[in-house]
């Protein structure tokens, strides 16, 4: 993990994207920080605008609340938080571990809603897919409010298919 970084460093200073003294600034960090929360980016123009101007705290919110946009438009809430979590879980941990957890949930959800279509049959469904329903809003809720704290928040009940 470290030697990447010290090898996408020295090319980015091969490169003259970053001087001399940038470069051994750099490398320190890696070599001192063994056990980063965050992977250090060594993009000479860091800032936010990987998040979409926000916070990784800010975004990872968004993220738990993108799979409320199902409630509106038919789908999003299961497009719209993957898509997010492609894009930076590269980058930041904190939004790996946030979108697999919302992944994880979104196909539990997904397998709930099946099975209960099928129980609406025996007439329990009716009353199981309105409960995923609950359930998914006051998740996504509290998912969003324990991301915007820092926390990584595990879904009750969700399978862990992704880890």
């Amino acid at each position: 993990m470290h030697y990447e970084e010290l090898e996408r460093l020295h090319k980015l200073k091969e490169q003259g994207a970053i001087t001399q003294e940038e470069y051994e600034k750099e490398k320190a960090k890696i070599l001192a920080n063994t056990s980063t929360k965050t992977p250090i980016n060594l993009n000479k123009n860091t800032t936010n605008q990987d998040l979409w101007g926000m916070k990784v705290e800010d975004y990872c919110m968004v993220m738990h609340f993108s799979t409320l946009t199902s409630l509106v438009i038919p789908f999003a809430g299961l497009i719209v938080p993957i898509i997010m979590w492609n894009i930076n879980k590269d980058n930041y941990t904190e939004v790996d571990k946030n979108g697999k957890n919302i992944v994880n949930w979104i196909i539990t959800l997904a397998i709930g809603y099946v099975i209960g279509a099928f129980l609406c049959f025996a007439f329990i469904g009716f009353f199981i897919v309105p409960t995923l329903v609950i359930m998914s809003i006051i998740f996504a809720i509290m998912g969003g409010l324990e991301a915007k704290k820092g926390k990584v928040y595990e879904y009750p009940f969700s399978l862990k298919l992704i880890q």
